[in-house]
């Protein structure tokens, strides 16, 4: 009966979370993909070393790389391609140090053009969210701190990695819903997470940072929740419409670029983050969470909104800039489109515009973000470029 329960709310969107974990541990791409091929002759893993530039010749072809080791620079050659897999941050640096990218940026940074292409660090994108549409309860409910943290969840745990430690900590579900960004009704447009713990259960250790809240935040807002039951409902948008950029700082490769994310740049994310959270709210009021949970919204007025009436368009307007986090899904500044398309980076085969033999592989190709966490997709595009490059090498039919 469980089990028939679990696939009918599968059936109706409402899912539990799909996790990358073996025996309860993270199990990361590297888990999965590098270490087990450690001992293939054909791969060498360099660790501790910090590629700084592309090396290409004359024709416009990718012939190796540039690297820092132990403090000394060293190069390395590509018998047939050099592939780009350093992610939607370094990727466009990357390109941006070998000449690679809009040329006005590099002649600021005395960088000699080699090709053109503006669309090299543009179209950032990432999931933006707020967390903190929290409840309290009354009924029914467990504490989870001494639950989490317990000599039994410890035990149990070490001895065999279940129990309570061997999931995230208070993720219990998920849905999808359109909101109205897509007139087709089957594309879900917003995600709504729930969290079986308060955003201040954990005395500002672990919640504040993750979300990049304010210490200021947590002691005038979330300092009252330590040690009370309840619930948050987190809201991320699956297709933000703001887009930021990737630049560099300077020509030197150790020096960490520019990036602006521009968050909420368009006035339409802060307008569904706003309809989001009014669905939420409707959830929160719910006869099962009311007289099941004792379930209550936790109302007490966000620092820097307190002028705002609560409970206003312009309150939850405020208190989406000021609860604002993200996904951490950096993506989209290596863009793949056809060549119609000015501000496209990587062709359908993954192939920078202009130079020879030189593929980005990674979460910066994607011309729009996926609606998921990029943990899969991303796998996806490496296992996909892996076989582009078998086939366009002739290695399969």
């Amino acid at each position: 009966m469980q089990l028939f329960h679990i696939k009918l709310c599968q059936e109706k969107r409402y899912n539990a979370p799909d996790l990358s974990t073996i025996n309860g541990e993270r199990h990361s791409a590297s888990d999965a993909f590098l270490k087990p091929n450690l001992h293939r002759q054909n791969l060498r893993l360099q660790s501790h070393s910090q590629v700084i530039k592309i090396l290409i010749n004359g024709g416009r072809r990718a012939i190796g790389v540039m690297y820092i080791h132990n403090g000394k620079v060293k190069k390395v050659y590509a018998r047939k391609e050099v592939i780009l897999s350093a992610g939607a941050i370094d990727s466009p640096k990357l390109l941006l140090l070998s000449g690679i990218g809009p040329k006005e940026q590099l002649q600021t940074h005395g960088i000699r053009s080699v090709v053109d292409l503006k669309g090299v660090g543009q179209n950032f994108q990432d999931h933006p969210l707020v967390a903190g549409i929290s409840y309290t309860t009354e009924r029914n409910a467990e504490n989870l701190i001494p639950m989490m943290y317990g000599g039994n969840s410890q035990r149990d745990y070490i001895r065999n990695r279940t129990g309570p430690l061997s999931v995230p900590f208070g993720v219990v579900g998920y849905f999808t819903v359109n909101l109205g960004v897509d007139p087709d009704p089957n594309v879900e447009d917003t995600l709504f997470l729930f969290q079986s713990v308060l955003m201040g259960t954990d005395f500002g250790l672990v919640g504040v940072s993750t979300y990049g809240y304010t210490r200021e935040v947590f002691q005038d807002y979330l300092r009252e929740q330590g040690g009370r039951t309840g619930f948050v409902i987190t809201v991320k948008l699956n297709w933000p419409k703001s887009r930021g950029s990737v630049s560099l700082r300077s020509k030197n490769p150790m020096e960490a670029p520019v990036i602006d994310p521009n968050y909420l740049s368009h006035p339409d994310d802060v307008e569904m983050l706003l309809k989001s959270i009014k669905y939420a709210l409707i959830i929160g009021n719910t006869t099962a969470l009311k007289d099941g949970l004792g379930a209550k919204l936790y109302d007490k007025p966000l620092l820097g909104c307190k002028h705002l009436k609560h409970g206003s368009d312009d309150y939850w307007r405020c208190f989406v800039r000021r609860m604002l986090s993200i996904g951490y899904h950096p993506s989209g500044t290596c863009k793949m489109a056809p060549p119609s398309d000015p501000d496209g980076v990587v062709s359908p085969r993954l192939k920078v515009r202009g130079v020879e033999g030189l593929r980005v592989i990674d979460a910066s190709i994607m011309p729009l973000i996926t609606s998921s966490n990029l943990n899969a997709p991303t796998m996806m595009i490496g296992e996909k470029g892996a076989s582009m490059i078998k086939e366009d090498w002739g290695y399969v039919e």
